[in-house]
């Protein structure tokens, strides 16, 4: 038979496994929940400086950017790859489809491969296409 002293014993080490086990998970929540809001807002601001650099897919004209105005030459995939290189010099994987009117363009970087094993993060952007033409952007991370 047990004592009381075990008894009490045994109930504090269990409510103390309780509490740290709750309070790793919570932990663990919140560490996942900040490593996501940091890919998406960093695959903003990749969107970001492809819709308004020069260095990528805004339209330059006579030394004159036009952020958000989407230079239909550059969808291709050199330009991407140029854009969308990390600190290693290679590409990240993104694909864009960009639709004007009838006219569908689509390019991707070197790192893109059509495999449906990984999850698609997409977003979409209301752009135009060499200042006359309004036209639908979708942009792809993997």
């Amino acid at each position: 038979m047990a004592t009381d002293t075990q008894i009490m014993f045994l109930a504090g080490a269990i409510i103390l496994i309780v509490v740290y086990g709750g309070f790793a998970y919570v932990t663990s929540i919140i560490e996942e929940s900040k490593l996501q809001s940091y890919v998406d807002m960093e695959r903003k601001l990749q969107d970001a400086r492809l819709l308004y650099s020069e260095n990528c897919l805004a339209l330059e004209e006579n030394k004159r950017r036009y952020p958000g105005i989407i230079d239909k030459e550059k969808v291709n995939q050199a330009q991407l790859d140029n854009c969308f290189q990390i600190r290693t010099g290679d590409p990240i994987p993104v694909k864009i489809i960009l639709k004007t009117g009838e006219s569908i363009e689509e390019a991707s970087t070197s790192a893109w491969t059509e495999t449906t094993s990984q999850p698609l993060e997409q977003n979409q952007y209301v752009v135009s296409a060499d200042k006359n033409t309004i036209g639908h952007l979708t942009v792809f991370h993997k």
